[in-house]
């Protein structure tokens, strides 16, 4: 063609401008495929970006409402301590107004007591024997007025104490209030908090269901899918080679999806025609795993692949603030306290009986010296003398007997009275310590063992959700001519903390895209996982962190409130006051329920985890 054009080329023969009209065709057939090719890359581009940025963004979005849920939550959380500090401080307070008045009247009983033995002493120096002569009447007489003295304060001094005693009770009966609604506070903030991480770990997997399914939506598929429906038969079996097609490659990181070779990839295994209903039962066939792979053929059997991996950290790790003692040492605390209240109540009604033993020997003492005192009257006239001699040795002798147990009881009551008093003094640091024990202190990492929790300081997640997608497309076989399509990967990096705190509580988180396309150097900085491992080993963990929380609730039940409660219908019992036995042997019951609920509980959430453990033998636990 060439050699005749250049034969010709001065010569007006017909022919010398085909070989042009030929290039100019072949050129322009060339430049077409070639805007085809570029417009179709342009266009899968397109799709890939916009299926990361929609799944991405909804399921930031999704995430940002689970933490704006724990965020509400936890104001509850705030509020329950709050009511429960300021209940447990006005009973702490109460406790505290109680243990003073009784202490008040320990110490007045303790005053008249120990009056009540200066004027029995003075008696007894006065109501000798010896004095039984013309000069002891007024003697005598002194004594029996001591005495008289000394009867009416020991009376007084057991009043006192015997209302001291009363008042104890109902300064044990607070003490028992107050262990009862700290356990119930233990328990009903652990078992809140239990349900907020139980929650926040369905959100998170709604979340990644979410932006799976606006990422294949916005994926481009959609445009290519055909109207027929196969048969119902045979969807189950692709599915089950849909569902088994992403296993086959092990993607730890979206790098790894990047730089995966579709080559030499057959397709063919996995592929079907890309119907609505197959791209339906697709969607809904959706979980939260690591990594879903759709695979379909067009009517010219060419191989397409829509790839997408999204990644955020699960929310089962939390920040707690918690009461600056345990649980235990608290209960221990009260109980303490409450051991403390029945000795100073056995040592006052003890001072009481001394005190009024006393009494009785002050009183017929007196009478004793009062006849006496008369008899040595006598003795000064010569002829009543023998007479009266004879009547004031035996009466003053009497008299000074029964001064004597009289001090020796009235002694033993000031002994009990000052014990009462001395564990009384000591009652009050350990009142200051309970309620000190109750104010927040440090926090720990969840499941938080043993402690009260207050409220959720934070939760430990760094507020991102990864999402990247990749497209591989077969090119067509046109004689000659080969088309091929470069993978088109993207990616995109949500941030939902916004203006968001969990502590104190700010529902303000929000999604936004903070990183997108190009792709940076060294790849993409997100957690290498293994993606089903991964899944598996999170969800085995907050499983085990549920029975061990259930376990250390039945624990401390079973070790600390359980023997508590039991020691106090036991001292109820003996003491005679069982205006609240009844009560407390039916919490003592549902405490002894709750313990086994807890347990087979715990026992369930094992089970659970065997199972897990059992479908999933590569992974390590």
């Amino acid at each position: 063609m060439f050699s005749v054009f250049h034969e010709n080329k001065f010569k007006s023969k017909k022919g010398q401008v085909l070989p042009i009209f030929i290039i100019l065709t072949v050129v322009i057939l060339i430049l077409s495929l070639i805007s085809v090719n570029i417009g179709k890359v342009a266009l899968v581009r397109t799709d890939t970006s916009n299926a990361v940025d929609a799944g991405s963004l909804a399921g930031g979005s999704a995430m940002a409402s689970v933490f704006n849920n724990v965020a509400i939550s936890n104001s509850y959380m705030i509020v329950a301590y709050e009511e429960f500090f300021l209940t447990s401080s006005i009973q702490i307070a109460i406790a505290t107004g109680i243990l003073t008045t009784a202490m008040v009247e320990t110490i007045i009983g303790l005053i008249k007591g120990g009056a009540a033995e200066a004027a029995g002493i003075a008696a007894e120096a006065l109501g000798l024997p010896s004095n039984c002569n013309c000069f002891g009447e007024a003697l005598l007489s002194l004594a029996s007025t001591f005495d008289g003295f000394a009867t009416g304060l020991a009376v007084t001094a057991g009043i006192m104490t015997m209302n001291a005693a009363g008042v104890m009770t109902w300064f044990t009966r607070t003490i028992y209030s107050l262990i009862v609604s700290v356990t119930a506070f233990y328990i009903a903030q652990k078992f809140f908090f239990m349900e907020i991480r139980r929650q926040a770990q369905a959100g998170r997997r709604d979340a990644l269901k979410l932006g799976y399914k606006f990422a294949f939506k916005n994926s481009g598929i959609s445009s290519k899918l055909r109207s027929e429906n196969p048969l119902e038969e045979s969807f189950r079996g692709m599915l089950s080679s849909l569902l088994s097609f992403g296993s086959l490659f092990n993607f730890g990181n979206v790098n790894d999806l990047l730089n995966f070779d579709f080559t030499d990839l057959d397709l063919s295994t996995f592929s079907f025609a890309n119907s609505r209903m197959t791209f339906s039962l697709f969607l809904s066939s959706l979980q939260h795993s690591y990594l879903y792979i759709y695979p379909w053929t067009d009517r010219q059997l060419r191989g397409h692949l829509v790839a997408v991996a999204q990644y955020t950290q699960d929310v089962n790790k939390y920040k707690l603030r918690v009461t600056k003692m345990p649980f235990a040492a608290e209960i221990g605390i009260l109980s303490g306290i409450v051991a403390l209240s029945f000795a100073i109540k056995a040592a006052l009604l003890a001072a009481m009986a001394s005190y009024e033993t006393s009494s009785l020997f002050y009183g017929t003492a007196s009478t004793f010296f009062a006849v006496a005192a008369g008899c040595a009257a006598m003795i000064c006239v010569p002829i009543t003398a023998p007479a009266g001699l004879a009547c004031c040795i035996p009466n003053a002798t009497a008299g000074s007997l029964d001064n004597a147990g009289a001090l020796v009881d009235n002694a033993l009551g000031l002994v009990s009275n000052t014990t009462a008093l001395i564990e009384e003094i000591a009652t009050f640091p350990l009142l200051v310590a309970a309620e000190t024990g109750l104010t927040t202190g440090s926090t720990v990492m969840s499941p938080a063992s043993g402690q009260i929790i207050a409220w959720i300081d934070d939760i430990v997640h760094n507020r991102m959700l990864y999402m990247a997608s990749l497209q591989h497309h077969e090119g067509a076989e046109l004689g000659i001519w080969r088309t091929r399509y470069p993978n088109m990967f993207s990616y995109s990096m949500v941030n939902f903390n916004g203006n968001g705190e969990i502590y104190y509580p700010n529902p303000n988180f929000d999604a936004s895209i903070i990183l997108v396309d190009p792709l940076p150097a060294g790849g993409i900085s997100v957690p290498d996982i293994n993606s089903q491992c991964a899944i598996a080993a999170g969800q085995v963990e907050s499983i085990r962190d549920e029975k061990e929380s259930l376990l250390q609730l039945a624990d401390d039940l079973e070790n600390v409130t359980i023997p508590a409660l039991q020691e106090q219908i036991d001292n109820f019992g003996s003491s005679g006051a069982e205006l609240d036995l009844e009560e407390l042997q039916q919490m003592l019951a549902e405490y002894q329920y709750d313990v086994t609920e807890y347990r087979y509980q715990a026992f369930e959430l094992q089970n659970e985890i065997d199972v897990i453990v059992a479908n999933n033998p590569q992974c390590s636990f």
